[in-house]
């Protein structure tokens, strides 16, 4: 059974194809479906290599930073004073807020790189059903073609045939006349034969009165 694609604010989806709508085909059909298992939801971006990579580097730096701090608060004379719990608070906060706005941003990255891949399915599914519809009509106009030629064909044919009826009632009109008229002289020869024996019978009466 064949799929079509179908969109809705969730995103691209696919369906059974119902009775005479188009059909995705296979190439497309298993890139949609291969990009549909690839789940509709976000991942975490915490979890993305980029981020993990950037979150490495960026926790080794905050440790770097806190070393010197240390050292430089402990040749000051700061130590046991919580200077340095103030000092290693801040770059730790800054150290989060760096890891969390490079993950927001990355995350819109691979949702924009979503979207573009789920635009690129999209326009191929609909170029595949434009195709297929191109091609349908196709069909359906050759379809046609051949049903009005067939069409043209049966009325020669009728035609012709009616042709030769006409024809044929053509050839026989003399010959029918022809009997027409010799019943026609039958006839009054045996009205006239029929006449003559009246007028007989009628003086035989006569002579005998």
């Amino acid at each position: 059974m064949g799929v079509r694609v179908g969109v809705s604010g969730g995103g691209i989806g696919l369906a059974p194809a119902g009775p005479g709508e188009a059909e995705l085909g296979g190439a497309v059909q298993e890139r949609l479906l291969a990009l549909l298992r690839g789940g509709g939801a976000e991942g975490e971006a915490s979890t993305d290599p980029e981020a993990r990579a950037f979150r490495i580097a960026r926790e080794r730096e905050r440790g770097e930073q806190q070393r010197r701090a240390a050292e430089r608060l402990g040749v000051s004379g700061f130590t046991g004073t919580g200077a340095f719990d103030v000092e290693s608070g801040k770059i730790g906060e800054e150290a989060a807020r760096d890891i969390a706005g490079f993950e927001a941003r990355l995350a819109g990255r691979r949702r924009g790189e979503r979207l573009a891949e789920q635009a690129s399915a999209l326009n191929l599914a609909l170029a595949s059903l434009g195709r297929q519809a191109g091609e349908r009509q196709a069909e359906f106009g050759a379809r046609i073609t051949g049903a009005e030629s067939e069409r043209a064909a049966q009325q020669a044919r009728q035609a012709a045939q009616l042709a030769q009826l006409q024809a044929l009632l053509s050839a026989q009109a003399p010959r029918m006349a022809a009997g027409q008229q010799s019943f026609e002289n039958q006839l009054a020869a045996f009205q006239a034969a029929m006449g003559g024996v009246d007028a007989r019978l009628r003086a035989a009466l006569a002579a005998q009165r």
